[in-house]
């Protein structure tokens, strides 16, 4: 690891360093202080090598938000170790950007299932819902009479891929206040697809 201190004092500038061989990873800022706008021209392995053995907050998010709009091979390895992320938004984040295949329902069937955090669940569920796939038919009904609103109108949303009449029995099995926090949430997630 080495760690250069520069000063920057033009509108533009360039850099260069004498080093005994091509470094794996270059972060100009790491302790993100710059004021004004960093122009790294990454590609999708950098962003892989940066979410892997760069641990701050800061770049493993701008590593996922990178993967989210590039479907490479690599781009999708970022997704994936995300849905594994410690942070639950960067897990959520992950989700919605992941494409499917069997590594990845793997996961997200995992974290539908057993995230402690209910936004990435009622996430997971949805994307799993997406799928059209009749075998999450049953993730969907267990998940409307779930304790949490997010997981119980994340259910009811998938359901009505599947069914549309069971999607409304089980709304209307709710009481009040549930039905009442729920219809919002279900307006929510309808408008994010």
């Amino acid at each position: 690891k080495i760690r250069k201190d520069i000063l920057i004092n033009k509108r533009e500038q360039n850099f260069s360093f004498d080093i005994a061989s091509k470094p794996e990873f270059v972060d100009l800022d790491p302790d993100k202080i710059l004021v004004g706008q960093v122009i790294d021209n990454k590609k999708a392995a950098d962003y892989l090598y940066q979410y892997k053995n760069v641990p701050t907050y800061y770049n493993r998010i701008e590593a996922i938000k990178f993967a989210t709009k590039n479907k490479s091979n690599e781009s999708q390895l970022i997704l994936l170790a995300g849905l594994e992320d410690q942070q639950d938004d960067l897990r959520t984040l992950s989700i919605k950007g992941i494409e499917l295949n069997n590594d990845a329902v793997k996961s997200l069937l995992n974290v539908a299932k057993n995230d402690k955090n209910t936004t990435a669940r009622a996430a997971a569920i949805i994307k799993l819902a997406s799928t059209g796939d009749a075998s999450y038919k049953e993730l969907m009904q267990e998940s409307t009479k779930n304790q949490s609103y997010n997981v119980i109108a994340a259910g009811i949303v998938g359901l009505t891929k599947f069914s549309a009449d069971e999607a409304d029995k089980a709304l209307s099995t709710l009481d009040q206040d549930t039905k009442d926090h729920v219809t919002v949430l279900i307006k929510k997630f309808n408008n994010q697809k």
